[in-house]
């Protein structure tokens, strides 16, 4: 089903016990985007964010927190793949900057352990 709410929040996709479950589309009225996998009612499995910013990520979701594998973009075009714990570079990852230059290497709570191998 589909729900609009004042705020300008909208919500398509499926429920269970008056929870967004499932499969959905939400949409926010600044105009962040989600599209993938809920369980009561928050972002869990696999699932996009587009921001207005510019900001994309592509990936696993936890408890409504990016959390695993994924891909995200930067406004400023930098683009990170790898693993997230709570929303933050967490694990194996490597970095692209806009740039061009590459980082690869364990990442602990957002930043780059060590050097890291440049290329």
């Amino acid at each position: 089903g589909k729900m609009t709410f004042d705020d300008g929040y909208t919500y398509e996709g499926g429920w269970k016990a008056g929870q967004r479950e499932g499969q959905g589309v939400a949409r926010y009225s600044d105009g962040t985007a989600y599209e993938g996998g809920f369980v009561a009612g928050q972002r869990e499995g696999e699932g996009t964010i587009t921001m207005p910013d510019g900001f994309t990520y592509a990936g696993m979701w936890k408890d409504g927190e990016i959390d695993g594998m994924g891909v995200a973009t930067y406004a400023n075009g930098d683009v990170y793949e790898g693993m997230f714990v709570r929303g933050k570079r967490q694990g194996e990852g490597t970095i692209r900057y806009a740039t061009g230059e590459e980082r690869s290497g364990v990442w602990e709570d957002g930043v780059l352990a060590g050097d890291g191998a440049s290329e």
